[in-house]
């Protein structure tokens, strides 16, 4: 089955988990390609090893807290070249975080 572009309520769904901390929840959300993708796509700055995709949205979550204290919402959610990005709301920055998050999840890793 050929993949299918997100929607924008799986991609709020799935932001909302993580920002909110319900990492098992997002992670429910995935195929297990979907999760491997996540622990395979780990940002470079993140110790994926022997870290699975629940561990690798903790720690991710973790780091931007570090960066720019507890999110507060989610932004913008947008779709460029076939890409999607996630911007969220933090105590004193917007940032985009989640950059193409069509690799790591999309309408067919979704259970």
């Amino acid at each position: 089955m050929a993949e299918q572009p997100l929607s924008t309520a799986t991609v709020k769904t799935f932001a909302s988990r993580f920002i909110e901390r319900q990492f098992v929840a997002a992670t429910h959300m995935l195929t297990d390609d979907g999760r491997a993708t996540i622990v395979e796509e780990c940002p470079e700055f993140l110790p994926s090893d022997g870290m699975d995709a629940t561990d690798v949205l903790e720690s991710y979550w973790w780091g931007l807290h570090a960066q720019y204290g507890t999110p507060t919402s989610i932004g913008n959610i947008t779709e460029q070249d076939g890409g999607i990005s996630v911007t969220f709301t933090f105590e004193n920055v917007t940032e985009t975080v989640i950059d193409d998050l069509g690799a790591w999840i999309t309408e067919t890793s979704i259970r």
